[in-house]
């Protein structure tokens, strides 16, 4: 007759050495769910899915698919939360990768979309075609005007760790796909730096527009906590000529106009909270991101760029 000791040793083993085959016998249900789910419409998926889930919390696809179907709704949240929930356990799990940039693009949060797509690079060919689009010109970096950059995708740009991670997933990718991108876009990756086109000032004038607000609002948010000592703030004026001046004036003109712009920003972020040392700094039309004299290379050449140095 076994003893209470043989027992309870007896029933120790049993709870050590069930939970494997019962984990997969419910994961191989789960499986089953999620085949039949493929199958039905969206609400009906959606309780399949969830049905998965219960029996197998990690299952990978269960969660990715009940994103989907999220995403395709226009639930962001719910979906992130599915994809997130597989990258807690498969953070190689690039499909997962490619949703979450997809709805960061969709919400034109570019630098969290570039972040994500990275992720994908190697495996995927739309987050390829992504990365290569937003690292053109460096667009997940630049807020164009009618635009507002949130304070999540600001912190990402001003945070040098991540910055460096995005550097080194975008040489591994360009190792593989020698076509993605410009051939330096890793080093770009080391300027904590943002272009703004969105902060708008009257014509001619130093005076901020109320549409800037937001805006400033965002980055002071930023800013405020962020470790760095030094925050750069550089005017960038067109080489469009002053009405009844020379050329060499309307350059000047630019020149001061641009420092008086830097200086505005500088005030509006003073008053914002943000008591790092800031620096402004005018620089006319010396630094143009496009060369040519017409309207259209005017309107990228007026900028703001804020930069952060340790």
């Amino acid at each position: 007759m076994p003893t209470l000791k043989t027992l309870i040793s007896s029933q120790l083993i049993i709870i050590l050495t069930y939970p494997l085959p019962l984990s997969a016998q419910t994961c191989e249900q789960a499986t089953s769910l999620v085949n039949q789910a493929y199958y039905l419409g969206t609400f009906q998926a959606q309780q399949k899915l969830q049905q998965a889930l219960t029996l197998c919390p990690e299952h990978a696809k269960a969660h990715n698919n009940l994103g989907v179907l999220y995403e395709n709704e226009g639930n962001y949240d719910k979906a992130l939360h599915q994809y997130r929930q597989i990258l807690k356990h498969q953070p190689d799990y690039y499909p997962a990768w490619v949703g979450i940039g997809d709805i960061y693009y969709q919400q034109k949060k570019l630098p969290l979309s570039l972040e994500a797509y990275l992720h994908a690079c190697t495996r995927h060919p739309r987050a390829r075609e992504r990365v290569t689009e937003l690292l053109h010109e460096n667009r997940y970096r630049t807020v164009e005007p009618g635009e507002v950059m949130k304070h999540d995708s600001l912190t990402l740009l001003y945070d040098k760790q991540r910055l460096q991670t995005l550097s080194d997933l975008t040489t591994a990718c360009q190792r593989q796909f020698k076509s993605l991108a410009a051939p330096n876009a890793s080093k770009a990756f080391v300027e904590r730096l943002v272009m703004y086109r969105n902060l708008q000032f009257k014509t001619g004038d130093s005076s901020l527009s109320l549409i800037s607000d937001q805006q400033l609002d965002e980055i002071a948010l930023t800013l405020i906590n962020h470790k760095a000592k030094t925050v750069y703030i550089g005017g960038h004026a067109d080489a469009q000529p002053w009405l009844g001046r020379t050329p060499k004036q309307s350059q000047r003109l630019n020149q001061q106009l641009s420092q008086d712009r830097a200086d505005s920003i500088k005030i509006a972020l003073a008053q914002r909270g943000i008591s790092k040392n800031i620096e402004s700094i005018g620089y006319g039309v010396s630094h143009p991101v496009v060369k040519d004299n017409n309207e259209a290379a005017w309107k990228k050449n007026r900028r703001v760029e804020i930069e952060v140095s340790e």
